[in-house]
């Protein structure tokens, strides 16, 4: 069949649009090409040879990562890793640097061994790099980290050093002993424990890296930050309205479906229908006959054929059509009341129904909210979510605070540390947490069972008048616990289940020693079998039923002798039985009062700060700020003035220094607007002198990392580690995603 005008225009659009790809791709990644090209020739500089020998040659730069900050391994490394080639590679690098060395003495034949000793070394290191590096191609990479180790700006240091960096022939056990071997250098050993990387391989001794990779991604640990409104927040009210036309563009909605119609009436017959395949023959007579059926409708004729309807009107007819069929279920466009006269935007709404699902769009911009919407519900919610990501306040949802109630303790915060605005708080709990480490709620503030810590927080504003995502408050009850009764963990459980089979067997060997006085005082009592008692964690069952015994037998000795006091062979019988079940109980009471072996031990709040460091981000704060300990001495008491100073003005203090240093903010430590938060309208210069005055002059000092454009800029791009013990962490409303 000759190819029409249309149909050549199309392949020609076509061709057009396949070369613009093309010619984008390389734009994209020449600067890539300049930095691997940059890095060989690094490789061939005197002394680079040494560099790379001792492990300190930077890794090659990638689409991805044109600044690495992990290392090629040393000469030792290799070999330790059976990577015999690299460490040839390096052999040959160090014996060109000492060929250079040696010019002085053999003049240019030094530089031209040097050159090809250091050529060949450096083309092998780049091929290598380019073809082996890891579990896929350079250019694979960054897919399968994005896939299996990247949730939305959260990586997995131990899965992403997987990808990038194990020899991609490793198998099994082999695996293990890279991933032992690689301990602190990418790998996260507090990560490991969670990824059950070797339980995976027992149970697939043969399995690939990217079997393991894709095996153990869903194990990476997830944390749903559960958020609660302040009372403060304005409530959104909302517009709703069934446009015909795209708010955007002006193109009515129906337009897709006239051009179906008018594809399938175009169906050619001129040669005969047996050249045509039935199903568009049938789809052509479906049109028609749709067609003919509305146009007899639409316009109230009396019934005619499909050949007395003029050519002509067959456009007009289809577009009727489509538009009835759309009108039948429009789509919904939600907007919020009084944004466009305060903001001057018209471009910020929902649109969809809850058969396509909803759009979300703020400022003309589509936003990809992760899941569709597919409630009216919905949608408002992450219409609500996406205005405050791209810099509007954020505000309540009429309804939200009859279901989960206001915020809790604003008023505390407040006391001491009033103003900003945007109170909320924030509650971060382990969502995927195993079934074998179970979850209990270890807080007395809030009722989410998987929790690891929470924080209040609110937008403030600095004393150089920036925007802040302020911290007003970081805690863990769940760790401050755990510090105080020890974690369930698999060396715990062992532990004490050692010890408990050992007072067991002392319960054994008393009892059996106590039934010959028992006997020989007819107490007739119920012989106890042991092997018929159920576990229990909160206290032994054997250590129970033996107190039992104990008691059985004094109450009977006393009731049948009128409750005269125990022969002394029989009393220190059944003592030694008491101290044994007492051991019992308390080594198994031990095991239950421990809290379950839950992430981020010694570092949970770095999760929170990294975590709320993001939201800051997406939500174009100037910085990240947090109290000290001044404000929470004063708005609690100075009895734990030594946990609140090592806390505050140590431990988050250094956490945020590194984090600065690591993504290029900039650390510093500085004070709130007193304006803002107390509503002085004067200088610090002219504060008044009163302890008042002075304290609350303590309480505006924070630590606080401004957010640079670098900082924003790679913490977007390259994601950032959650764990110096790995981790993943997700930005998940509790209350929205609930309703």
């Amino acid at each position: 069949m000759a190819e029409t005008r249309e149909q050549r225009q199309q392949r020609f659009l076509q061709r057009d649009l396949d070369r613009q790809a093309r010619e984008q791709q390389i734009i994209e990644k020449l600067p890539t090409l300049g930095a691997q090209a940059g890095w060989m020739g690094g490789l061939m500089a005197p002394s680079s040879g040494l560099t790379d020998y001792f492990g300190l040659y930077p890794q090659i730069p990638t689409e991805e990562n044109m600044i690495p900050t992990e290392r090629l391994p040393s000469f030792s490394e290799n070999i330790e890793n059976k990577r015999y080639m690299d460490a040839l590679y390096q052999t040959m690098g160090v014996l060109g640097d000492a060929a250079y060395a040696s010019t002085p003495f053999t003049g240019p034949a030094g530089i031209i061994t040097g050159t090809t000793l250091k050529g060949v070394g450096a083309a092998g290191k780049a091929i290598k790099a380019s073809k082996s590096k890891g579990i896929a191609s350079l250019s694979e990479q960054a897919d399968l980290v994005n896939k299996y180790a990247r949730d939305e700006n959260f990586v997995s240091p131990t899965i992403e050093t997987l990808i990038n960096r194990a020899p991609k022939d490793l198998k099994g056990k082999q695996i293990t002993e890279w991933v032992n071997a690689s301990a602190n250098k990418g790998v996260k050993p507090k990560e490991l424990q969670y990824l059950g990387i070797d339980e995976f391989i027992e149970a697939n001794p043969n399995a690939s890296i990217d079997e393991v990779v894709r095996g153990v991604s869903d194990n990476q640990i997830k944390i749903r930050k559960n958020v609660t409104s302040g009372d403060d927040s304005p409530v959104l009210e909302f517009l709703e309205s069934t446009p015909d036309t795209d708010p955007l563009d002006g193109s009515n909605f129906w337009q897709y479906r006239t051009d179906e119609i008018l594809g399938d009436l175009d169906v050619p017959v001129a040669d005969g229908k047996t050249m045509i395949p039935e199903y568009k023959l049938n789809a052509q007579d479906r049109a028609r006959q749709e067609l003919l059926d509305h146009y007899n409708q639409e316009w109230r004729v009396n019934k005619k054929s499909w050949d007395e309807v003029p050519e002509t009107m067959h456009e007009e007819i289809a577009d009727s059509l489509a538009k009835q069929e759309y009108r039948e279920n429009p789509y919904e466009m939600i907007e919020v009341d009084g944004l466009n006269n305060a903001f001057g935007g018209s471009d910020t709404f929902a649109l969809g129904n809850e058969d396509v699902g909803y759009s979300i769009f703020v400022d003309g911009k589509r936003i990809d909210t992760g899941d569709v919407p597919y409630s009216n519900t919905e949608a408002r919610i992450q219409l609500r979510d996406a205005m405050s990501r791209e810099g509007y306040d954020f505000g309540r949802i009429d309804g939200e605070e009859d279901i989960y109630g206001d915020a809790l303790y604003k008023s505390y915060i407040d006391n001491n540390l009033p103003g900003g605005e945007n109170y909320r708080e924030v509650v971060f709990n382990w969502e995927n947490v195993p079934e074998n480490v179970g979850g209990m709620n270890y807080s007395s503030h809030f009722d989410d069972e998987n929790q690891i810590a929470h924080a209040l927080v609110r937008d403030r504003t600095l004393e150089n008048g920036s925007s802040s995502l302020h911290i007003d408050e970081l805690q863990s009850d769940l760790h401050k616990e755990g510090s105080r009764q020890g974690y369930r963990t698999k060396e715990a459980i062992e532990l004490s289940n050692k010890e408990l089979s050992k007072f067991n067997s002392l319960i054994d060997n008393e009892y059996e020693n106590l039934q010959p006085i028992i006997k020989k005082y007819d107490l007739n009592l119920t012989e106890v079998d042991w092997n018929l008692l159920p576990g229990d964690i909160k206290a032994s069952a054997k250590g129970k039923r033996a107190k039992d015994y104990v008691n059985e037998a004094v109450s009977y000795w006393k009731r049948r002798n009128s409750f005269s006091e125990l022969p002394k062979d029989l009393n220190d019988a059944l003592m030694k039985l008491e101290d044994a079940a007492n051991s019992s109980i308390d080594e198994s009471g031990k095991l239950f009062k421990m809290v379950p072996d839950y992430p981020f031990k010694d570092d949970w709040y770095n999760m929170g700060i990294k975590s709320l460091l993001v939201d800051a981000i997406d939500e174009g704060k100037d910085a990240i700020s947090i109290s000290t300990s001044a404000a929470m001495k004063d708005r609690y008491s100075d009895r734990y003035h030594k946990f609140y100073e090592m806390l505050y003005d140590k431990k988050i203090p250094s956490a945020m220094q590194k984090l600065a240093k690591k993504y290029g903010g900039k650390f510093e430590k500085g004070s709130l607007d007193l304006d803002n938060t107390y509503d002085w309208k004067l200088g610090r210069e002219f504060f008044p002198e009163t302890a008042q005055a002075k304290q609350q002059l303590k309480n505006t000092e924070t630590n606080t990392i401004k957010i640079t454009p670098e900082m924003r800029e790679k913490v977007l791009k390259e994601g950032i580690p959650t764990f110096s013990a790995g981790g993943v962490i997700g930005n998940f409303p509790s209350r929205l995603s609930k309703i």
